[in-house]
């Protein structure tokens, strides 16, 4: 039930945004727009203007779905051949910026954060269960134990060399 409400929520926002949107644009007063550029190729970007009086209404969420709209009317739902198996499941900062990255990644913040001109990234999802095949993983018979460090009441600490 939660997440019919979420969205709905979700959708409604986009409806008010795109009215908004409409309207003022066609009576012709100027607002303020910023512009958040999603470069997901080097030389592949998309620029979503956000009019700012709706940056406190705006989610992470909406421009995660706006973005990928986006890039799917432009036909590149995938980026590259590693992220062929991926999916999109969140927006990063170029810059690398710690903080706006940490907000991004929150659905429910709203856009405020957001600086005019942001260059953002997508990051991709690829599932892991792929990288089995190439046997990844250490086991313990991998392993030539040399000598005992210490031991404990429920377990005993051995130092081991990699075959």
């Amino acid at each position: 039930m939660d997440t019919f409400f979420q969205n709905y929520s979700v959708s409604q926002t986009s409806y008010l945004f795109e009215r908004r949107t409409k309207h003022k644009t066609s009576s012709g007063s100027r607002e303020s727009m910023m512009s958040v550029i999603i470069e997901y190729q080097v030389d592949k970007r998309i620029e979503i203007k956000i009019p700012e009086n709706l940056l406190s209404q705006l989610t992470s969420e909406w421009l995660l779905k706006e973005a990928m709209k986006r890039m799917q009317a432009k036909g590149e739902s995938t980026c590259n051949t590693f992220q062929e198996d991926g999916s999109l499941i969140a927006l990063k900062t170029k810059s690398k910026s710690f903080a706006v990255d940490y907000l991004l990644s929150d659905p429910k913040s709203s856009l405020q954060f957001l600086k005019n001109g942001t260059v953002l990234e997508p990051y991709y999802c690829v599932d892991t269960r792929q990288l089995d095949e190439f046997r990844f993983k250490v086991e313990l018979e991998d392993f030539e134990i040399e000598t005992i460090l210490g031991q404990g009441a429920f377990s005993a600490v051995y130092l081991g060399k990699l075959n």
